[in-house]
């Protein structure tokens, strides 16, 4: 069986991954699937160590996976290394990249940050998930396991690495086979927020938000089983 491995979003807390990587669950007859968070580390980092932490990373995992897929935050870590799949043949899906941050884009992320730093984690991740989901979201006490400091952690060095990030030039000539998604009615990352590579391929998703395989799992299934060369 193939192998393949998923970098999560910058979700809340650590414990928010065994829910969403259900996500993928469609695809578990025809590979074996590894979920990774990336923040599971980013404590007492600058930005540039963790870019450099993932960049060495993903380099020992290029020969292990057959397919690679990136949800946001996960998304422009793998997007930032697409050289070291240079030749590789390898399959890497990009879902809803925030790659180039427009002027809506930094007001939304900006506006969750600071509520954060000002200590209203709670209404940061009401915010939040108003962008993120199409439908109203739960109210996440019900599900917070983890103290809201640690959230807090989480999500501001998260939104803070993708506000400060900029594209590496290299990306502008890279030669590596991209697919990347995005959902046509997403409040947050929309196809005005992705960096085209000379060899991408994108898909905008109908009836989807930020969460496209949660929101239109039939199009968008379909769409990643016929990229990874699933049979139907």
């Amino acid at each position: 069986m193939k192998a393949l491995l998923a970098m999560s979003p910058k979700l809340p807390q650590a414990s928010d991954l065994k829910p969403f990587s259900k996500c993928l669950d469609f695809l578990k007859s025809d590979y074996n699937i590894t979920w990774v968070d990336p923040l599971e580390k980013f404590k007492n980092l600058s930005y540039e160590e963790y870019t450099e932490y993932w960049k060495h990373k993903i380099h020992s995992w290029v020969e292990s996976y057959d397919a690679f897929l990136g949800f946001s935050l996960g998304a422009i870590l793998l997007q930032d290394n697409l050289n070291q799949f240079a030749n590789r043949n390898k399959i890497i899906i990009l879902f809803s990249p925030p790659s180039i941050i427009d002027e809506i884009l930094k007001n939304k992320l900006s506006n969750v940050l600071s509520a954060s730093r000002r200590g209203q984690t709670k209404q940061a991740i009401e915010m939040l998930h108003q962008y993120v989901f199409l439908e109203t979201h739960t109210d996440y006490e019900k599900v917070r396991l983890e103290p809201w400091s640690v959230i807090a952690s989480r999500v501001e060095f998260g939104l803070g690495y993708v506000l400060e990030r900029e594209i590496p030039n290299s990306l502008k000539e890279c030669e590596t086979p991209v697919y990347q998604l995005v959902g046509e009615e997403s409040r947050l990352v929309t196809k005005n927020n992705v960096f085209m590579t000379p060899k991408s391929t994108l898909q905008v998703v109908p009836n989807a938000g930020n969460r496209i395989l949660e929101d239109n799992p039939a199009f968008s299934q379909a769409i990643v089983k016929e990229w990874l060369h699933v049979k139907p």
